[in-house]
């Protein structure tokens, strides 16, 4: 009988170390699950983030396009208006309107 028990009580043991082994893999288990969860989301973050940046530098360039863009075609309206004041020293006849260009003042006016 006391060899029963003690078989018993080893078959406990077995079992209780069985138990705490499979609680252990299935916790390893999960917490691969989340690291691999995680780093996937880590990966679509940074891809996200790329992209972001390339459209935030073409932003920029079209913007720094638009504005040459911009600059230029004020040159050559400015080159116009110039040229319509004769060289600069006369007074253009829209000098008397309120709906003149900015360049206008500075080639009329020296402002």
């Amino acid at each position: 009988m006391e060899v029963k028990v003690f078989e018993n009580q080893r078959e406990a043991e077995v079992a209780e170390a069985n138990a705490e082994l499979a609680m252990k893999k299935a916790k390893w288990a999960k917490d691969s699950q989340v690291q691999e969860a995680n780093w996937e989301l880590y990966r679509k973050q940074k891809a996200a983030e790329a992209i972001l940046y390339e459209k935030e530098k073409q932003a920029e360039a079209q913007k720094a396009m638009a504005e040459a863009t911009l600059y230029s075609r004020q040159q050559v309206a400015d080159d116009e208006l110039y040229a319509k004041t004769e060289g600069g020293k006369g007074t253009c006849c829209s000098c008397s309107s309120s709906r003149y260009l900015h360049t206008h003042t500075f080639w009329c006016h020296g402002r």
